[in-house]
C-alpha cells in the first residue's frame, strides 16, 4: 500500500542538482551533435546516445534516492541498494559523521544523501542531524505500544539491479529516439 510509505528525507539539494545537470548534458549534447550538418555518422551517434542512456539512467537513480518509513520498516533506498530494516532492531541513529543506522545485529546502514564531507564537518552537518531527528521520531512512535517482533526479524540489503537495468534500458531507447528524431529533422 503506497499510502502507507512516507518519505523522511531525500537525498540532498546537490545531489539533485547533479543528476540534473547529469540529465540536461546528454540532451544538449545529443541536440548539437544531430544539429551539426558535417557530424558523425549515425552509427556513432547510436553509440553515443545508447552512453548517453546509461549516464541518464544513473542520474534519474540519483534523484531517487531517499530515507523512507513503510510500516513498521526504515528503508533506506541508495544509488544501487535499498536496505530494508525492522524497526525493532534498529538501535540507534548516529548523525556526527553523516547518517548512519546501527541495528541490534551490529551491521550498519548509510545513506549516499546523507554521509560524511568536509562541508557537513563545518556546518555542523545539519542534514543528517535533521533526517536523524525525523527518524528519531518515527522510531518512538513505532515502539510504543507495539510488541517485540520475533528474534528472526533482521535487516535486508538488497541490490537495485533490475530496477537500474530497466531504467537503463528505457533511457537508452528513449535517447536513442529522441536523437534520430533530431538527426533526421536537423
Amino acid at each position: 500500500d503506497r499510502r502507507s510509505v512516507r518519505i523522511l528525507g531525500w537525498g540532498g539539494l546537490g545531489m539533485r542538482l547533479l543528476a540534473t545537470a547529469g540529465i540536461a548534458l546528454p540532451l544538449v549534447l545529443t541536440y548539437l551533435e544531430a544539429s551539426n550538418p558535417a557530424g558523425a555518422p549515425l552509427s556513432k551517434l547510436l553509440t553515443d546516445w545508447v552512453g548517453f542512456g546509461l549516464v541518464l539512467a544513473f542520474m534519474v537513480n540519483s534523484m531517487t534516492s531517499r530515507i523512507e518509513a513503510r510500516r513498521a520498516d526504515l528503508v533506506l533506498v541508495n544509488w544501487f541498494t535499498v536496505a530494508v530494516i525492522p524497526a525493532s532492531c534498529v538501535l540507534r541513529v548516529d548523525r556526527e559523521n553523516g547518517l548512519e543506522i546501527l541495528t541490534t545485529l551490529g551491521t550498519r546502514f548509510r545513506h549516499i544523501g546523507y554521509g560524511y564531507s568536509v562541508i557537513a564537518n563545518f556546518t555542523g552537518n545539519r542534514r543528517a542531524r535533521r533526517a536523524a531527528s525525523e527518524i528519531d521520531a518515527w522510531l518512538d512512535v513505532q515502539r510504543q505500544g507495539q510488541p517485540p517482533d520475533s528474534l528472526d526479524v533482521v535487516p535486508v540489503r538488497t541490490i537495485r539491479v533490475t530496477w537500474l537495468l530497466g531504467l537503463s534500458v528505457a533511457c537508452a531507447s528513449s535517447t536513442v529516439a529522441l536523437g534520430l528524431v533530431l538527426y533526421h529533422l536537423l
